[in-house]
């Protein structure tokens, strides 16, 4: 029988012995205790696998996100040229509608000019629109003028750009002993802006400058833009009685009048 009489002496024993370590060892510990060396080993295992796979999970979900923004940047391409081409189809449409108003404008030309004639006192006796040769002239004649007295510092060049490219410009004659006449200048849109309004005004206090003879501001089209700041008068009346050469008179266009005549 093995005797000891310290601890070191009963270590040693153990050391020497195997099998009487193992017997302590399971009498000692529980069986958590002595498997929990395996049971790390096999944690440490299962950690190591989940890493691994969690690795390639995300890789491979990276690989897809990268497809999905290719696709995606595909998409916002094709949307960037959708939004372009509907871009060019507004500014299309725009140009027709501003050639629907200008038609249905010039249909009615002779009661623009009768409106203001009346408004004015005075019956029509003859309407004229300016041809280029009459334009020509009333240019040549503004040649001549130093146009800050009227315009301040609004260069030249925007003044006279104004002028040619007027949408449409008449010559009024009354019908009264004195043959008064007065010039209309006309913007026509489908929807009436404040460009409309200053370019109708500018126009008009050009050739008043130039000619010496009364001219009238006047936007024609179906709607008057809600955001709208110019001076804008809807009334004839109160057009004439205001005066005002930054304003302009709004002559309605019926949507159903802008329509060309069909063809015969």
């Amino acid at each position: 029988m093995t005797t000891f009489n310290t601890i070191e002496e009963f270590l040693d024993i153990l050391d020497s012995n195997p099998r009487l370590l193992e017997a302590v060892r399971n009498k000692i510990l529980t069986e958590e205790l002595i498997r929990l060396p395996r049971d790390f080993a096999e944690f440490r295992k299962s950690t190591t696998e989940f890493q691994e796979s969690t690795t390639k999970f995300q890789e491979k979900t990276e690989k897809n996100f990268e497809g999905i923004d290719g696709r995606f940047d595909g998409t916002d391409e094709r949307l960037d040229r959708q939004h372009a081409n509907y871009r060019r189809q507004d500014s299309a449409f725009d140009r027709l509608r501003g050639a629907f108003a200008m038609e249905g404008t010039r249909r009615y030309r002779r009661d623009i000019a009768r409106t203001i004639a009346l408004a004015r006192g005075n019956r029509l006796l003859e309407n004229v629109v300016l041809d280029d040769a009459d334009l020509n002239l009333i240019s040549v004649a503004a040649q001549d003028l130093n146009l800050s007295d009227t315009f301040g510092d609004i260069p030249e060049r925007l003044i006279f750009s104004a002028f040619d490219t007027a949408d449409l410009i008449l010559k009024v004659t009354e019908n009264n002993r004195d043959r008064t006449e007065f010039y209309v200048a006309i913007e026509a849109s489908y929807t009436i802006h404040d460009n409309d309004i200053t370019k109708a005004a500018r126009v008009a206090r050009f050739i008043q400058a130039a000619t010496g003879t009364s001219a009238f501001a006047v936007v024609a089209g179906a709607y008057i833009s809600p955001d709208v700041t110019g001076i804008i008068i809807q009334d004839e009346n109160d057009f004439i009685r205001a005066a005002n050469p930054d304003s302009a008179l709004w002559y309605e266009v019926e949507v159903r009048d802008m329509q060309p005549d069909s063809p015969r």
